[in-house]
């Protein structure tokens, strides 16, 4: 065999033996060594369908997909949420506890000062959830509000004309007070917006009786209550998470991969003109009635 022979053999052979552990690099990397890849995904803001940039509130997308991103990644074996929110919209708060809940990893939560409401919702969907003593947990609630100015109105002598196609069309209106039907209808919304909150998050928790009695009064718990009443599983942060998942993973250390959203100064004018134009050119009703988890 002449040199160039050898050469070409040595080469396809090198490339033969960089493949092969390219491939099994990640299972050597956590078998042998006992080292396992875990993402921490933070949920530090309100809840929202959209991005406010005035008002420092970003989507849920990109948490949501940051999960997907995690789960579709192999070397990835599990997720700590780090949680420290108080709630935000209700389709933001349903859509993100939703997609925890078909996530096919683990995932541990750390409550840091507050997970509450919709957040909470979250943090209920994961399998297992750490919070600080002093952690304030749970208001498994909603709110619905707006502003009304018709006394003011009347103060300085200024109405509105009005134009609707129904009696229910202007709900939720600024100028008027509500009626007796709206209030019932206000109610109502209310309410069925609870029942699939509260009774998802009783079903994920598996409360007690006792322990549902006290949740859906919405209130407030502290770490050290809310792990007596069920809201959680064990009192800690992430050193007491970060065990937890070397007993679960079998693993000896584990390595972090951050996941985290860059936003570029096109995004950034962008949520701009978005809240300036919903805000403040086009004001409507929906920028008075909030339904919220928080």
């Amino acid at each position: 065999m002449n040199t160039f022979a050898r050469y070409a053999v040595f080469i396809l052979v090198m490339g033969i033996i960089i493949t092969l552990l390219a491939t099994a690099l990640p299972n050597f990397y956590s078998s042998v060594l006992g080292v396992v890849k875990i993402a921490r995904i933070q949920v530090h803001t309100e809840l929202s369908v959209g991005s406010d940039f005035l008002m420092g509130v970003s989507s849920v997308d990109s948490i949501i997909s940051q999960l997907k991103s995690a789960d579709g990644d192999s070397e990835i074996k599990a997720v700590i949420l780090d949680i420290n929110s108080g709630g935000g919209g209700v389709v933001a708060s349903y859509e993100l506890a939703d997609e925890i809940k078909s996530f096919s990893k683990p995932i541990v939560t750390v409550i840091r000062e507050v997970g509450a409401s919709g957040a909470y919702w979250a943090a209920a969907s994961s399998d297992y959830v750490f919070a600080n003593p002093l952690s304030m947990v749970g208001s498994v609630g909603v709110i619905g509000s707006y502003l009304v100015f018709e006394g003011l109105m009347e103060e300085y002598g200024i109405s509105e004309v009005r134009a609707v196609s129904g009696d229910m069309k202007d709900f939720g209106s600024p100028y008027r007070n509500i009626t007796v039907e709206e209030q019932a209808v206000f109610d109502d919304l209310i309410n069925k917006t609870f029942q699939v909150f509260s009774s998802d998050v009783i079903q994920l928790r598996n409360l007690s009786d006792k322990s549902v009695k006290q949740v859906i009064t919405g209130k407030i718990f502290l770490g050290l209550d809310a792990l007596t009443v069920g809201l959680v599983d064990e009192l800690g942060g992430f050193e007491e998470a970060e065990f937890y998942l070397k007993v679960l993973l079998g693993a000896d250390t584990l390595e972090y991969v951050e996941n985290s959203q860059s936003f570029s100064v096109l995004d950034l004018l962008a949520g701009v003109e978005q809240d300036f134009s919903r805000g403040l050119l086009f004001p409507s009703n929906d920028l008075f009635l909030r339904t919220s988890l928080k």
